[in-house]
């Protein structure tokens, strides 16, 4: 399993409170919208606590490996992660996976509009789990489109700060929480000619 995604599985998680499809006759059909850590988890949790219901969960991701988030500053410097592939991490479990992206919502009539490979397609559900998780806005600070590196997208960023770095220029982490922390790190390790704050 991926880094976290077995420490949060136990047989101890229970389905919220009045999510009582139990005891339903027909097929309750829940679909969760990102397999990052939040849907991927919800996933995995809800097949546990639910496998003896009649319950079908599918899981919707623009890509077809989960992303391992905590783990980007790494690839900011051009390690290479090992890959998990969401249909390997779903064996077993009964969950469908569906590679696509979802271009529209429908709430009223319960149903997701999908763009796959294979072209467009709609699908139904009883209950959306809502878990497509966030990107950073460089666009609230004057410059930082031009000029900032974000983890959203690391790998396009590789080539760029290893040419800061060994020229011995200056680079800014903005933010000490734990990835800004891990970040600022892992380039002053990596990168020892940089002149990391």
């Amino acid at each position: 399993k991926p880094f976290g995604i077995s420490s949060f599985l136990s047989s101890t998680d229970r389905v919220p409170e009045g999510f009582s499809i139990m005891a339903e006759k027909t097929v309750h059909r829940i679909v969760i919208l990102g397999a990052g850590y939040a849907g991927l988890l919800s996933a995995l949790r809800l097949a546990n606590q639910t496998r003896r219901a009649n319950v079908e969960i599918t899981l919707i991701n623009a890509i077809a490996t989960f992303t391992e988030r905590i783990r980007l500053h790494q690839v900011i410097v051009g390690q290479k992660l090992k890959q998990h592939p969401i249909e390997k991490i779903l064996k077993g479990t009964g969950i469908q996976f569906v590679q696509a992206k979802v271009t529209a919502i429908a709430p009223d009539s319960h149903s997701l509009t999908l763009q796959a490979a294979d072209g467009e397609r709609t699908l139904s559900y009883d209950t959306l789990v809502y878990a497509l998780g966030s990107r950073t806005n460089t666009a609230l600070i004057s410059g930082a489109a031009d000029y900032a590196v974000t983890l959203d997208a690391p790998m396009t960023w590789t080539d760029r700060l290893k040419t800061i770095a060994e020229r011995g220029g200056k680079i800014v982490v903005i933010g000490g929480g734990l990835t800004g922390l891990e970040a600022a790190s892992e380039i002053a390790e990596t990168y020892p000619t940089a002149n990391v704050h």
